[in-house]
């Protein structure tokens, strides 16, 4: 990797970091160093050392959906100078993927199937219109109401059992109320079978003293 395209690989992690709210600045020596040695490494990932430094469960939902979000579509919006090379193929493979998942996980039981084509189509018709569609915050409900216009049967099922969407645009929160969820449960569960187990241990007591007496 020459001495550019390591500077920005190295401004990618930061937008990185900065998007899944970590303050890059706010780290040591020892820890930049260690950065930029996975950087080196090409570690793309490094979601477990993330979610300790915004002390987090690795599988927190937030953080998870954060990555997806950030992987799938907010990077190339956030900052299109650094993706650039990688903006075309998502445009042309990633994002009708993902609209096709989209409306199809909408709807069950439609008069017309889902094609790829009608997907194409309704993509043209919105780059059209304007290419830059997709960087709005509710790209996929605008995908999905072009399309409902141009392909109506195609979208006249039933449609599914509303789940939890992923929309692009500013990053979900992650705040102390959905950090450790997962460690704040177990420890809630414990405190509460603690009490039960003594409210039964005093009830058995009273009743054995009352029983003697």
């Amino acid at each position: 990797m020459n001495r550019e395209g390591a500077s920005n690989y190295t401004q990618m992690f930061e937008g990185y970091f900065k998007y899944m709210g970590l303050d890059i600045q706010s780290l040591t020596d020892v820890e930049l160093k260690k950065i930029q040695e996975n950087l080196r490494k090409q570690d793309i990932h490094m979601d477990e050392w993330l979610s300790n430094q915004l002390g987090l469960e690795r599988d927190n939902v937030t953080f998870q959906r954060m990555i997806e979000k950030w992987f799938n579509h907010d990077r190339f919006i956030l900052y299109p100078e650094l993706f650039k090379t990688h903006i075309s193929k998502y445009l042309r493979e990633e994002l009708p993927n993902n609209v096709a998942t989209y409306v199809r996980g909408m709807f069950t039981g439609n008069s017309e199937k889902i094609t790829k084509q009608k997907i194409t189509d309704t993509l043209n018709n919105l780059k059209s219109e304007n290419p830059n569609w997709w960087h709005n915050p509710e790209w996929k409900r605008v995908f999905l109401e072009r399309f409902s216009v141009m392909y109506p049967k195609s979208v006249d099922g039933r449609r599914r059992e509303s789940t939890a969407s992923i929309h692009p645009g500013s990053p979900p929160t992650l705040t102390k109320g959905n950090r450790k969820n997962g460690a704040q449960d177990k420890v809630i569960t414990i405190n509460l079978f603690t009490v039960i187990f003594w409210l039964v241990g005093i009830t058995l007591f009273y009743l054995f003293i009352r029983w003697i007496f």
